[in-house]
């Protein structure tokens, strides 16, 4: 996946799936900041449905980790497409949903395993969530994620495991 129509296409159908479709992570108003082979970032603002409660405007540590989930779940998303030959990344797509509604060989990605390390309050006006492939196997990809605040400050670091195939 190296031509630029195909990633344009991919962050087409990546903010469709991940941003439009996707209704738990609706409070977040998240977009999608940039999406490669290997990495992917989402930008999300600070509001009072994020917080830990009214007395503490910290980001909730919780909020924290979904957003460090869905970007890392959204690079492998963009790993396992990029690892596919020979078609457009909307026929990449549809072939492995295709698979699932079948039931034949039908693909998923879960999280497995999610480690977050807390390194600071959350406090800022907005957040840039970041995750790059570390690798990715025939049935696990490993991401490595950070969660940065508005003045580049690391508010938490991730390592998700998923399930893919």
């Amino acid at each position: 996946m190296s031509s630029p129509k195909e990633l344009k296409d991919l962050l087409a159908i990546a903010t469709n799936r991940y941003i439009e479709e996707a209704i738990f992570i609706k409070p977040f108003d998240m977009t999608i900041e940039s999406l490669g082979e290997d990495s992917a970032s989402m930008k999300f603002a600070a509001h009072k449905a994020l917080t830990a409660s009214i007395r503490n405007p910290n980001l909730q540590g919780g909020a924290i980790a979904t957003v460090l989930d869905v970007v890392g779940s959204l690079a492998v998303f963009a790993s396992v497409i990029g690892r596919m030959k020979g078609k457009s990344a909307l026929e990449k797509v549809e072939a492995l949903e295709k698979g699932m509604i079948e039931g034949k060989g039908a693909w998923r990605m879960s999280t497995i395993d999610l480690r977050i390390d807390y390194l600071r309050p959350g406090r800022g006006e907005y957040y840039l969530a970041s995750a790059r492939i570390l690798r990715t196997g025939k049935t696990v990809a490993v991401t490595r994620m950070e969660l940065h605040n508005d003045q580049d400050k690391l508010i938490a670091v991730g390592t998700g495991t998923y399930i893919v195939g």
